[in-house]
């Protein structure tokens, strides 16, 4: 009866940051969020933030700090989901970084400079964890990987100019990341860079590795908001990777998804050619192999990155090269992990993997493979069943 109905009444969206005012709060993002079960997802997110703006004070601080903050795994795939591609992990990194002091800011630039010491010195405090797993600890330490054994680097430093290849000249080289050089491979297996290497003769292509302490994408930083550090050693690397594949000659293959993700936009800038691990199985090492499809019940699990870089369906397409069985999980989503933060807010990695555990119990999946080393055990962990590399997967099924 209110000519005038269409424009009273409306609902108050006050501006809180261009990342996420486009907000409709239509809740498209919620499924995808590892936090949704927990404490809050993207969309209510940003519903605290406009509140907290109309507020005008800080009284939602405190809850935020834990709810909207910690519990963020910012990985992005609320963006998939969004009409309007809002990526709220973005926004709660860019609250980190604004939250950031001068000193925080200085001392994260120190361990730039000293991150071969700050690796090593990770390696020896993984260890130490698992010796204290019988003290009063124990719930907490439980959680840690296992870190190499020696406090020396777990593989010979690469060769220069030129990364460890048996015959001084490759066809690619293989990345080693920072996690794979802290943490010891799980469930028993070789180091990735020898089932790398394997995969390789096999394919009748030489693999160099570089495994070089001091190396990152900068994730560990990125995550927490030190933005300038990130930068700084990320280009270190890039410059690195230059220099061992003759200015961008030959392939750089990363094998953490993650870390591929984060270097490979600096990489194109600077002309080097670098791909996920996944993408180089899929493209070049799996079509070269004579494989028997293994008889076994597997989910393929695409982590946040993958997803973010369209490599799900090169997963997908090992996964069923290598298994007459293989599945891609519905429910598969971030493990909840997100660097040392599972450790950290250990509620949040049982939270993400719930909806994940239920499907493999349903399917009665024996076993799941994935391409980041901390995805890897977090799910392990949270999905109470052994998670292993897509590298594993295909060296199992493939000939020698």
């Amino acid at each position: 009866d209110d000519p005038l109905a269409h424009v009273k009444d409306l609902k108050d969206l006050p501006r809180v940051d261009p990342q996420i005012d486009p907000c409709i709060e239509c809740g498209f993002c919620e499924r995808w969020c590892p936090s949704r079960d927990l404490t809050l997802t993207p969309r209510q997110r940003i519903v605290v933030q406009r509140e907290a703006r109309r507020r005008g004070d800080h009284s939602l601080d405190e809850a935020w700090r834990h709810a909207g903050d910690a519990t963020c795994a910012t990985d992005g795939l609320c963006a998939l989901a969004c009409p309007v591609s809002i990526d709220t992990g973005a926004f709660v990194k860019s609250q980190r970084q604004r939250n950031l002091g001068e000193a925080e800011g200085r001392f994260a630039d120190w361990t730039v400079d000293r991150f071969s010491l700050l690796e090593k010195a990770a390696r020896v405090g993984l260890n130490i964890g698992h010796l204290a797993a019988r003290t009063p600890l124990r719930s907490w330490m439980s959680r840690l990987p296992q870190g190499w054994p020696q406090w020396s680097d777990p593989m010979p430093r690469a060769a220069r100019p030129r990364p460890s290849c048996p015959n001084g000249s490759a066809d690619a080289i293989l990345f080693s990341s920072c996690v794979h050089r802290v943490v010891a491979p799980g469930n028993g297996h070789q180091p990735l860079a020898a089932v790398a290497t394997a995969l390789g003769r096999r394919a009748e292509l030489e693999i160099g590795v570089l495994s070089e302490a001091g190396l990152c994408c900068g994730m560990p930083y990125s995550s927490k908001g030190y933005v300038d550090a990130q930068r700084k050693i990320a280009g270190r690397t890039i410059d690195r990777l230059l220099e061992v594949s003759d200015g961008g000659e030959t392939t750089i293959v990363v094998d953490s998804s993650p870390c591929a993700a984060l270097l490979k936009p600096l990489a194109q800038q600077r002309g080097l050619a670098l791909v996920d691990g996944v993408e180089f199985l899929a493209q070049s090492i799996v079509p070269r192999l004579q494989l028997e499809a293994l008889d076994a019940s597997i989910a393929m699990h695409p982590v946040c990155s993958m997803r973010r870089a369209g490599l799900s369906d090169a997963l997908e397409s090992i996964g069923r090269a290598c298994s007459s069985r293989s599945t891609t999980l519905v429910h598969a989503g971030c493990c909840g992990g997100a660097g040392d933060r599972g450790w950290i807010e250990p509620q949040l990695p049982v939270a993400a993997g719930e909806p994940m555990r239920r499907e493999l119990d349903q399917k009665a999946i024996e076993k799941v493979y994935a391409s980041s080393r901390s995805c890897e055990w977090t799910l392990t962990r949270s999905l109470e069943r052994p998670v292993d590399s897509v590298w594993e997967l295909v060296l199992r099924a493939s000939v020698e």
